[in-house]
């Protein structure tokens, strides 16, 4: 247990040190300076889906507040936006909505919901983005309350229900 407590402090002093250092606005403005490179907007994508991953609601809101949801939604809105990238897009923004109400409201705003299910058919043969895209509409479908665990998978049978049907029509298409 004295390790899980130290752990856990270790990980919140290293999110209070990202925040002190404004990590996640430093990658969200750096999201649209690398908007012609796809190398370092890539490493960026990355290293803003792992800052966010931390779990830290404050770098989730440091990032909401520096307009990173918009700027990630506009590279998923790209019709050059490459598997590649929009697996990394999707991730940073499933790390946005995870336990953030705050944080699921802004991707449906910015239509992030709806540039995952693009995903989903534009990229349907790269398994990346595919799980990608439905780890964003699990998150927006799967509430962060005390819910009982059965409805919390109803959103994400949902959401599965969905991706198979559109493997369906897509293998019925190429037929």
């Amino acid at each position: 247990v004295a390790a899980a407590v130290a752990d856990t402090a270790k990980d919140d002093s290293v999110a209070a040190v990202l925040h002190q250092a404004a990590a996640a606005q430093v990658l969200a403005h750096s999201l649209q300076a690398a908007v012609a490179d796809p190398p370092a907007l890539l490493a960026t994508l990355r290293a803003l889906a792992a800052v966010l991953g931390s779990g830290s609601r404050q770098l989730q809101t440091d990032f909401l507040r520096a307009g990173g949801v918009p700027a990630v939604q506009q590279l998923l809105a790209r019709e050059s936006c490459s598997a590649e990238l929009a697996a990394a897009a999707l991730q940073a923004a499933t790390a946005v909505g995870v336990k953030s109400e705050e944080g699921k409201a802004a991707l449906m705003e910015a239509g992030v919901g709806g540039s995952s299910m693009d995903a989903l058919q534009r990229h349907a043969d790269h398994p990346e983005a595919v799980q990608a895209a439905c780890g964003v509409l699990g998150t927006l479908t799967n509430p962060d309350d005390d819910s009982q665990p059965a409805s919390r998978c109803a959103g994400l049978f949902c959401v599965l229900f969905y991706v198979y049907c559109l493997h369906i029509a897509r293998r019925k298409h190429q037929n």
